[in-house]
């Protein structure tokens, strides 16, 4: 428990925010250091304590707020008017109780209707690809088979410059019947050459020339327009078969219209949980057992989403803590905790330290420990109000013990190794004598061995031949 002394000492030490940083350095920076030879002085008078037995307790003191196991603030998901509001401050309520509402819902009713639609219509297009793979499979064949015809015939139709048309019997022939007609005119120019029989003779070496030069060869339109059908079938052809293989790869379902049609479900399963999500904040729902600790409106005001509602499990209380970084070594899990409200100065109450923060924390130039404290409201009277935010002033106990042999620390002697060794005195005569020490705070230390109860020990200056 917390002793008037040390009362003191933690308003002192909150006031400066832990300047001081602990019990440990203070009294390490009060011990003497060792004196390897002293004289003794007979007309000094030695100050003497007795070695008791008694109980002591170690602790760090640092400061706290009061706060809830669970804190929860609550809004709602969108705009509105608030139309019924059904808990007040400081209502105990269950985990699912409807707490406030907002008035108009209609809108947001129907969004969500028609986000259900919208994500039927894209589940039913994702179905259709798999229900008709076969169908597009068969087409895709379909289109592959017709597209190669068509490039086959193309390639097969293709005209290039020196290719005759005909055969070359029949250029033969035509070459010969063009050739006859050629002695034909010139014979006729020759002998008759005002007849009417050298003018049908000339239309017939014009058809006999026509026929012939259109079998030896293809003009060049002809060539460039054969081209460009037998590339277009060939692409053609080339897209046909990538398109089946897709399809053979990917069991009758184009990759690519399976991608946008998971990516509409996608997009319309998001677009439902939002629309949901938003009628369902239009309610306020307790996410478990609370109580009412803020309301931040009235029914019918406009609100927008910002909390509306806090709310805060009060069945356990805790206490964020802070300690000087000195004092690091003084708290853990499991440690004891006095603390006192400076709204109740003279209430004791305890708790358990249930968490140490891995991390420090900064505080203006200072560096503290943080803490959780699970404070015990065992013996917290009935009906008291306790709210959160409240200060307090907390003592972390890091040890402690009970009927153990104490020594004043100012008998104490530090060596440079770190033990200690006292005056104990026989008679009048100071003799030294090695002691081991356990606990120890800012008047007593624990004897694990090298004193006795009732033995005497110098506390003042000691001189000794």
């Amino acid at each position: 428990m917390f002793k008037t002394t040390k009362k003191v000492w933690i308003i002192v030490a909150i006031a400066v925010l832990l300047l001081a940083g602990g019990g440990f350095a203070f009294y390490k920076m009060g011990a003497k250091p060792a004196a390897q030879n002293v004289q003794n002085n007979n007309e000094q008078t030695v100050q003497t304590a007795i070695v008791r037995r008694g109980s002591l307790e170690i602790s760090a003191t640092g400061s706290g707020t009061l706060v809830a196991a669970s804190e929860k603030d609550l809004s709602f998901s969108v705009s509105g008017i608030v139309g019924a509001v059904s808990v007040s401050l400081g209502d105990q309520v269950k985990e699912g109780t409807s707490l406030a509402e907002l008035t108009d819902l209609e809108q947001l009713e129907a969004d969500v209707a028609s986000a259900k639609v919208e994500l039927l219509t894209a589940q039913k297009e994702l179905q259709d690809l798999y229900d008709n793979a076969d169908v597009s499979l068969a087409d895709a064949y379909a289109a592959y088979v017709e597209a190669k015809d068509t490039y086959e015939d193309a390639d097969v139709a293709l005209k290039r410059k020196g290719y005759a048309r005909c055969s070359q019997e029949v250029n033969t022939l035509y070459l010969e019947e063009y050739q006859r007609w050629i002695d034909k005119v010139q014979s006729l120019e020759e002998r008759y050459p005002d007849s009417d029989d050298l003018i049908d003779a000339k239309n017939e070496l014009a058809t006999a020339k026509a026929n012939y030069e259109y079998c030896i060869g293809f003009t060049d339109q002809e060539i460039l327009e054969s081209e460009a059908d037998y590339e277009v079938a060939k692409a053609n052809y080339n897209k046909a078969q990538a398109a089946l293989e897709a399809l053979q790869a990917a069991n009758g379902i184009d990759p690519d219209d399976l991608l946008l049609a998971q990516a509409q479900v996608s997009s319309a399963e998001l677009n439902l949980r939002t629309v949901e999500e938003q009628l369902n904040g239009a309610t306020l729902v307790a996410p478990f057992d609370a109580t009412i600790v803020s309301i931040n409106g009235n029914i019918g005001e406009e609100v927008e989403t910002s909390t509306f509602i806090t709310i805060a499990d009060l069945s356990k209380l805790y206490l964020d803590i802070y300690l000087d970084e000195t004092d690091m070594d003084m708290i853990g899990v499991g440690y004891k905790v006095y603390v006192v409200f400076d709204a109740l100065p003279e209430d004791i109450f305890t708790g358990t330290v249930v968490q140490v923060d891995p991390e420090l924390v900064s505080s203006g130039q200072y560096n503290l420990v943080q803490g959780l404290v699970e404070l015990d409201t065992s013996t917290l009277e009935e009906g008291k109000n306790m709210p959160l935010g409240l200060s307090a002033t907390v003592d972390v106990v890091a040890g402690s013990t009970e009927n153990a042999l104490l020594v004043s620390v100012d008998a104490l002697h530090e060596q440079e190794d770190g033990s200690y060794y006292v005056y104990v005195m026989n008679g009048e005569t100071p003799e030294k004598r090695d002691v081991e020490i356990g606990l120890k705070d800012y008047t007593s230390a624990e004897v694990l061995s090298g004193l006795d109860q009732g033995d005497i020990v110098a506390t003042g200056n000691v001189e000794m031949n």
